[in-house]
């Protein structure tokens, strides 16, 4: 790994967006794109000590088991999440192989989820309409991206990311 980010996490909602995330432990910095780079790791600690809405990731909506490509290690699970001073740390085993998306939730309440995608990984691309010397993406996560018309989806990128 390149190097590890902190994502601190806010004590939660019932309504949407469920949660905001910090890069700050004093939550300050909010982290406007829900954005993974897999060569990276990531740390997630709740914001404050949070002890409302057990936090935790996973791949797919309907299931809590973790996948193949990634692992999640530290405190919490699948089933009880993390609040307090609880953390745990995302590492992809091999960036070429990652999901294209995870998914955020509330280990208490399953209406709480939120999509993060994932740089690069495994996603595949649509194309949804040209402009001239642009054309406009969906991923398979439905995030929408503009590429140069004559190039290929290696040419997208994100915050001048190749993504």
């Amino acid at each position: 790994m390149s190097s590890n980010v902190s994502i601190w996490v806010s004590a939660g909602s019932l309504s949407a967006p469920f949660y905001s995330f910090y890069t700050d432990a004093s939550g300050t910095i909010k982290l406007d794109e829900q954005l993974i780079d897999p060569s990276k790791s990531y740390t997630f600690y709740r914001l404050n000590g949070a002890t409302s809405h057990p936090f935790y990731l996973k791949v797919d909506p309907n299931n809590t088991g973790v996948a193949a490509g990634f692992s999640l290690s530290g405190d919490g699970s699948s089933s009880v999440g993390i609040t307090g001073n609880q953390s745990f740390t995302l590492t992809f085993s091999d960036p070429n192989q990652a999901p294209d998306s995870l998914i955020s939730y509330c280990t208490a309440h399953s209406s709480m989820q939120s999509f993060w995608s994932v740089i690069g990984g495994g996603i595949t691309y649509t194309s949804i309409e040209s402009q001239g010397s642009v054309e406009l993406q969906k991923d398979s996560a439905s995030k929408i991206y503009a590429k140069p018309s004559s190039g290929s989806s290696d040419d997208i990128t994100v915050n001048g990311t190749h993504v």
